[in-house]
């Protein structure tokens, strides 16, 4: 690298020789108030990252509304009764009735990928809504939606209830339809199972039938 150096009245001109193996840079005395500025700044970052994080767990967590109602839900898998074609339904109701709830302000779902994923692995556990309930309670539920699909022919009866995260049933919902208007009958049945949450926000829920193809599979 060629090496330039300024040249004026005043100014020394370094030699060659001068310059051999000045690699390394002189260390200059910082002015007090620079270190002072950078202890106040690494603590500034230090408080706002902390509280960052902190409001991250504490929005995760199930929190009251000013209704008292708990804002966090589950949805687990349906029980699927009829043809193979239909079997999608059991986890597929978890992510669409998941992704409405989602959209209701006061409410939010269990992550459907976790939640399907903790059912799969304590399945045999479950047998009652006392027990779903405890599963609910792990996964920071105050309360959790369980259902079943009957396949009569061409016509689906869905049916699902809401608890309460002790166990107690707090509504059911029965709905029958022919399979071609499936969007819309999933959309029924979400805003009876949470018309009391509906009505105490005075939030409108879109419609699934807007958001998904035919070919709801």
């Amino acid at each position: 690298l060629e090496v330039f150096a300024a040249a004026n009245e005043g100014l020394v001109v370094p030699s060659r020789a001068d310059l051999k193996d000045k690699g390394k840079q002189a260390k200059q005395k910082r002015p007090m108030w620079h270190s002072l500025t950078a202890v106040v700044l690494l603590s500034v970052i230090f408080i706002l990252t902390g509280s960052y994080f902190f409001s991250r767990e504490r929005l995760k967590a199930p929190v009251e509304n000013e209704f008292g109602i708990e804002s966090t839900m589950a949805v687990f898998p349906f029980d699927v009764k009829g043809s193979p074609d239909i079997e999608y339904l059991g986890e597929g109701l978890v992510d669409l009735i998941s992704t409405q709830l989602d959209e209701i302000p006061t409410l939010r779902s269990v992550d459907p990928n976790v939640l399907i994923s903790k059912v799969g692995r304590e399945t045999s556990q479950l047998s009652s809504p006392e027990e779903f309930a405890k599963l609910s309670g792990s996964l920071g539920a105050g309360k959790f939606i369980l259902g079943r699909v009957i396949q009569l022919g061409k016509t689906l009866q869905f049916s699902a209830s809401k608890y309460s995260v002790d166990g107690k049933k707090i509504i059911t919902h029965t709905i029958k339809r022919d399979q071609s208007e499936l969007a819309a009958t999933v959309d029924e049945l979400i805003k009876n199972l949470v018309a009391e949450e509906l009505k105490e926000t005075g939030f409108e829920m879109g419609s699934l039938g807007a958001m998904t193809s035919d070919n709801l599979e």
